[in-house]
C-alpha cells in the first residue's frame, strides 16, 4: 500500500475508533484520538505534496471524505453528551437549592 493510501486508511481507522468511543460514552479516549489524529493529518499534508498517479489520489479522496462524515457525526454525539451533562447539571443544581431550602425547616 502506498504511503499516501496508507495515511488516508489509518485516518478513517482513527477517526471510526473517536467515533465508537463518542458514542459510547468513552470520552477519556477522545482527547488521545485527537492527537493521534492531528498527527496522521500533518503526515498526510506532508505526503499529498509529492506527485501521486490520479487512482491514488481518488482513492485517498474517497477515505478522506468518509473520515470527513465520520468526524461530523463525533461532533453531533459529543454535542449531544455536552448537552445531556449539561442538563444532568442544572437538575443536580435544583436539587440541591430544594435541600437548602427544606433543610431550613427541618
Amino acid at each position: 500500500m502506498l504511503k499516501l493510501t496508507g495515511l488516508a486508511l489509518e485516518l478513517l481507522q482513527t477517526t471510526q475508533l473517536l467515533h465508537d468511543k463518542a458514542k459510547a460514552g468513552e470520552l477519556e479516549a477522545i482527547e488521545e484520538l485527537q492527537q493521534q489524529r492531528a498527527t496522521i493529518v500533518s503526515e498526510l499534508d506532508q505526503a499529498s505534496r509529492q506527485e501521486w498517479p490520479a487512482d491514488v489520489k481518488a482513492e485517498c479522496r474517497k477515505l478522506l471524505e468518509q473520515s470527513r462524515k465520520l468526524e461530523v457525526e463525533v461532533v453531533r454525539v459529543l454535542n449531544e453528551k455536552r448537552d445531556a451533562i449539561s442538563q444532568e447539571h442544572q437538575q443536580l443544581k435544583r436539587g440541591r437549592s430544594a435541600a437548602k431550602a427544606y433543610g431550613k425547616f427541618g
